[in-house]
Parts: C-alpha cells; sequence; structure tokens
C-alpha cells in the first residue's frame, strides 16, 4: 500500500479538475491555462506551485463568490489522502487520529496551518490562513475548513458534535451554502476561523481502528515524510514559504528565522544543496510573473509592481533572461493560446 508525494499530489489535482468539470469548465483548457501538460499533471503530479495555480485558474473561471471554496473541499475524504488518511482512520481514538495528523501535516494537502485545542468543554480546531496570498485567502480558507470538516466526519461517522463554526471572513448576502453545510451555527467576522466541537470526541473510539493497519500505516507515513524532506530539502522549504504569498515576497532573514535558523546556516544549507537564496527568490518571482501575465491577465506595468520592480525596464530585463523571451512576448503568446 505504498504511496507517494507525487501520486498524492495527482489525486488532488485530480479533485480540482473534477471540480471545474462539475462546473462547466473544460480541464483540459484549465490545465492549458494554467500552464501545465495534461498528461505530466495527470500522470505523474504536479508541484505545490503549479497546483496552486490551476486551483486559482478554475476559482477565477466559475466565479469566485462566497462559499465556493467548500465545494471544492468538501470532495477531500481521507481515501485521496493515501497511507497519510489510513493512518488516520485505523487509529485507536479520535485523539490519537489528531496527533497523528499533526506529527505527519506535511503528508496534507492543506494550504493553511491547522491545529486543534481542547479548551473547557470545547475542541477547538483553528485554521489559520494568514499566510495565503490575500486574492485566493477566502477560497482556499473555505476549501481547507471543509476538508477539515469532512475528515473529521470520515473518521467520527454522521456524529460529528460540531457547534459552532467561526469565520474571519464577512457574512456573504446569501449565507444558505455555509448553514447547509456545516449543519451548526455559523458567525462571520470572527477574529480567527475554527470549528468548535464537544470535547469528548477527543477520547471517542474510532470504527475502523485497526491496531495492525495502523502501526505499518506509521511506518509508511514516517518513510513517505523522511523521503520527502530528502528530496526537498532547506531549498524545498525556503521555496514553500517564498510562494506562501509572493506578492510579498521575504528576505533572507525572515526566511531563516521562519525555519528556526542564522543568515549564515540557511546560507550554507543552499549551498550544499547547490543553489543560493537569490536564485529560489528568482524562481519564486518567475512562477508569479509567469502567473501574473499569462493567467491573472496584468500587463507588464502592473506586473513589475506586484513583485516590487520600482522600473518596469528591470522587471523586463529580469523575465527575458529567466525565459529567453519579454514579458509583452511571453503574454501575447498565451493570450493568443
Amino acid at each position: 500500500m505504498k504511496t507517494g508525494i507525487k501520486s498524492q499530489r495527482r489525486a488532488s489535482v485530480n479533485l480540482v479538475l473534477r471540480f471545474a468539470a462539475d462546473h462547466g469548465i473544460d480541464p483540459e483548457r484549465a490545465l492549458r491555462q494554467a500552464g501545465l501538460d495534461s498528461r505530466t499533471a495527470l500522470n505523474k503530479g504536479t508541484s505545490l506551485a503549479d497546483e496552486t495555480t490551476l486551483t486559482r485558474v478554475v476559482a477565477e473561471s466559475i466565479g469566485d463568490t462566497p462559499g465556493l471554496g467548500l465545494d471544492l473541499g468538501a470532495r477531500y475524504h481521507l481515501t485521496a489522502y493515501g497511507i497519510y488518511g489510513f493512518a488516520l482512520l485505523a487509529s485507536p481514538t479520535f485523539g490519537e487520529a489528531m496527533g497523528l495528523a499533526g506529527r505527519f501535516f506535511g503528508l496534507n494537502f492543506a494550504y493553511t496551518a491547522l491545529r486543534g485545542t481542547t479548551a473547557g468543554r470545547d475542541y477547538r480546531m483553528l485554521v489559520d490562513d494568514s499566510g495565503l496570498a490575500p486574492d485566493m485567502r477566502r477560497f482556499l480558507c473555505e476549501r481547507d475548513i471543509a476538508a477539515a470538516l469532512v475528515s473529521v466526519r470520515d473518521l467520527l461517522g454522521a456524529t460529528d458534535e460540531l457547534h459552532q463554526v467561526r469565520l474571519r471572513q464577512p457574512e456573504p448576502p446569501d449565507p444558505r451554502r455555509f448553514t447547509e453545510f456545516f449543519s451548526a451555527p455559523t458567525i462571520f467576522g470572527a477574529d480567527h476561523n475554527e470549528l468548535v466541537f464537544d470535547a469528548t470526541i477527543v477520547d471517542r473510539p474510532l470504527p475502523q481502528a485497526n491496531p495492525d493497519t495502523a502501526a505499518a500505516c506509521v511506518e509508511e507515513c514516517r518513510a513517505e515524510l523522511e523521503r520527502r524532506n530528502a528530496s526537498l530539502g532547506v531549498a524545498g522549504d525556503v521555496r514553500a514559504r517564498l510562494l506562501r504569498d509572493p506578492t510579498r515576497f521575504k528576505g533572507m532573514g525572515a526566511v531563516a528565522a521562519d525555519l528556526g535558523m542564522s543568515v549564515r546556516s540557511l546560507r550554507r544549507y543552499l549551498a550544499e544543496e547547490g543553489t543560493t537564496f537569490r536564485v529560489l527568490l528568482e524562481e519564486a518571482r518567475l512562477v508569479m510573473a509567469k502567473e501574473l501575465l499569462g493567467v491573472v491577465g496584468l500587463d507588464v506595468q502592473q506586473t513589475a509592481s506586484r513583485l516590487g520592480y520600482a522600473e518596469v525596464a528591470s522587471f523586463s530585463h529580469a523575465f527575458q533572461r529567466w525565459t529567453g523571451t519579454t514579458p509583452a512576448e511571453f503574454r501575447r503568446d498565451v493570450s493568443g493560446r
């Protein structure tokens, strides 16, 4: 029952494409607009950055209205997560499953940071969306909070004991999408996002618990996480942090602090992996530049400004150095396709 990050990411991409098709969007066209080759994406999977671009294309093509992200998140049942999902399902209790979820969070599909805490009679599942790009924050937060609730319901069955939902986003004109999905009081304009359950669920035995299966799955999760970390290394961590909000790129000092190391240590680790912070920053800028020019449809001046360039000429020279073509030519080519 071996799995891998590529196969997991492929499963997530397929869910996004089925979501697109169900909303009248041609999956092949969405892949092309995201600059992805359909054969590679469907057979080998994509990077997190590519999946983010695809998700953005699909959401914008449908028309990102409040509650749309819930529809995508509702498709993320635990079986879609491969070995990680089976490890949670086979755990003895809900609390132990949540412990594993935190331990192997790197195998999850979440864009947000999730954390469960017990406070008095409540078990609170916090969904931190502060690291998301502002223009996708509401949609991706809805997706993740819906996926989190689906996981809870997969673990516990119908009796999830959801007492309340708190969302940072303002109340939409028609909140029925939310009330129907959550089936619990929903408070908008809150200071944080969270699902509030009865604290008794923490010790509740899971219906599909199996000690032998759980032990085998945990070992495979550990091995998979080690393979992932080995393949990504420190450079992968830096890329992930730069792309969390590529309209506000962090400097080397801030990224080093996020990783719990000094700038000197970060520079040394990256050198050992054959790269530099400047190279990774340029890679992140190129990803975002292609998205802004080819997907969002900004012009060259707007894109340069969004990426923090004081002069359009500086951005144009950098883009030509990265790709061999000017940003204006790239934009015309994508528009023509």
